[in-house]
């Protein structure tokens, strides 16, 4: 994801068996990934060396994913556990994320750019465990609505 000044929701996908790059953020994307499912990645999960680049992980499912974040140098809110309240940006409490046998850690907890989500139209979430027993399911172009 590497573009000027992007702004994307990513929603709903199956990252199954990459290696890494999934996503790299730079450009200063603002991103919003919510009920994804990584699984069996051998890689990362996340990369980006670009510090303008902000992103809200909330209600993702990481099953067996070998590292979490590489080298990733932006600004981000991982909702975990105890820590799911994303109102100032989304207007709601944060899904927090699911690590299932997965190494690393998401990187550390930033809330200084949720001002940069006001004023955005904001996708729903549903919980981690929820989008693990149906995203995979639903995979495939327009299968999940």
């Amino acid at each position: 994801m590497v573009g000027t000044d992007d702004q994307i929701t990513m929603k709903n996908n199956y990252i199954t068996r990459t290696a890494g790059r999934s996503p790299a953020l730079s450009g200063g994307t603002l991103l919003h990934a919510v009920n994804n499912v990584w699984q069996d990645n051998n890689g990362h999960a996340l990369e980006g060396g670009d510090t303008k680049a902000r992103g809200i992980y909330e209600g993702n499912a990481f099953i067996n994913v070998n590292s979490l974040s590489s080298d990733y140098q932006g600004r981000m809110y991982a909702a975990a556990a105890g820590k799911t309240d994303c109102k100032a940006a989304l207007g709601r409490a944060c899904q927090e994320n699911s690590l299932v046998n997965s190494q690393g850690a998401l990187p550390p907890l930033d809330t200084s750019f949720f001002s940069d989500f006001e004023g955005l139209n904001i996708a729903s979430a549903r919980t981690a465990l929820e989008a693990r027993a149906r995203v995979p399911k639903g995979a495939g172009v327009g299968k999940l609505g």
